[in-house]
C-alpha cells in the first residue's frame, strides 16, 4: 500500500509510485470514481498520468452496483501492476464499491503483490474505520475498504490540525493504530513493515 496523506502530488513521490508498478512497463488501473474529473474531466486524469508512465492506463468509474459487479468491469485489474484510488469524496468510493465484485478482486490484488497507491479520499478509504467529514471532536466515522488492518489512517494531518479526530477515532475504536500522514508522505506499507516517503511526516 502506498498511501498518500493529499495536497501536491509532486514527481519525486509520483516517480516513487510508478516505480514500484513498473514505470513504463506498467498496467496501471485509476479508480476515479471518487473526483469530481470521473464525469467531467476524465481526458485530463488520464493526461496527468501519461506524463509519468507510457504503460497502459485504464480509469475505471462504475455508475452503478451492477457495473461494479460485473466481469467486464473488474477484469483491468486482474492483469494490472498497480491501483490508484484518487482524491475527491472518500463516501463516494464505498458508496459505489463495498459489497462488490471491484472490491473483492482489489483484496485479491494486494494479496497476490499488487501495489495500491492513493491520495487523500485514496488514503482514507484504505482502512477498515475510515474517517470522513464531522468535526474534530465528532468525526463522521464509516467503513472502509479494509485493505490495512487494524488501523485508521487520517490524512492532512498537520495541514488540517486532525490529531484530535484520529485520537476521537482511535477511543471509539480500541485496539486498533493511528496512521496521521501529512501532505506530499506516502506511508508504505508491505505486510508489517512501513516505510515513510516525501517531504513530511
Amino acid at each position: 500500500l502506498f498511501i498518500v496523506g493529499g495536497g501536491l502530488l509532486d514527481d519525486e513521490l509520483m516517480t516513487d509510485f510508478v516505480t514500484r508498478i513498473g514505470g513504463d512497463e506498467a498496467r496501471l488501473v485509476v479508480v476515479t470514481t471518487a473526483n469530481w474529473r470521473a464525469e467531467q474531466a476524465p481526458d485530463d486524469i488520464l493526461a496527468m498520468w501519461r506524463l509519468r508512465t507510457q504503460g497502459e492506463i485504464t480509469l475505471l468509474h462504475a455508475r452503478s452496483a451492477e457495473e461494479a459487479n460485473s466481469d467486464a468491469f473488474v477484469a483491468p485489474l486482474k492483469r494490472a501492476t498497480g491501483v490508484w484510488l484518487m482524491s475527491g469524496r472518500q463516501t463516494r468510493l464505498t458508496a459505489a464499491y463495498l459489497g462488490t465484485k471491484l472490491l473483492a478482486v482489489l483484496h485479491a490484488f494486494l494479496d497476490r503483490g499488487g501495489v495500491i497507491g492513493g491520495s487523500s479520499a485514496g488514503a482514507a478509504v484504505m482502512s477498515e474505520v475510515m474517517l470522513s467529514g464531522g468535526t474534530l471532536a465528532e468525526p463522521g466515522i464509516y467503513e472502509g475498504f479494509g485493505l490495512l488492518k487494524n488501523a485508521i489512517v487520517d490524512q492532512h494531518f498537520t495541514e488540517r490540525k486532525r490529531e484530535p479526530r484520529l485520537l476521537v477515532a482511535l477511543e471509539k475504536h480500541p485496539g486498533r493504530v493511528g496512521f496521521g500522514i501529512d501532505e506530499g508522505t506516502a506511508l508504505v506499507v508491505r505486510g508489517r513493515d512501513v516505510q515513510v516517503v516525501g517531504r513530511s511526516n
